[in-house]
C-alpha cells in the first residue's frame, strides 16, 4: 500500500481506497477513491500543496 493511502471495505463489500494525511500534528482526510492510484494521486496533490503553503508561509514572514 501506498503511503496515505488505505484499503477499506463498502457495505456491499466493495473495497475502495481513503486518503489521508497528517500535516503539523493535524490529521486531514482527503477523501475516498475507487482505486489506489487514484488515492496516491490526491495523496501527492495534497502534500505538494501543504509543502508549497508552507514555504511561502515561510518566505512572507521573512520579510
Amino acid at each position: 500500500m501506498k503511503p496515505g493511502v488505505y484499503k477499506a471495505t463498502r457495505k456491499n463489500g466493495e473495497p475502495y481506497y481513503r486518503g489521508n494525511i497528517t500535516y503539523n500534528g493535524k490529521h486531514i482526510s482527503i477523501g475516498s477513491f475507487n482505486t489506489e492510484a487514484q488515492c496516491n494521486r490526491a495523496y501527492k496533490e495534497a502534500w505538494k500543496i501543504l509543502k508549497d503553503k508552507n514555504k511561502s508561509s515561510f518566505l512572507s514572514k521573512q520579510y
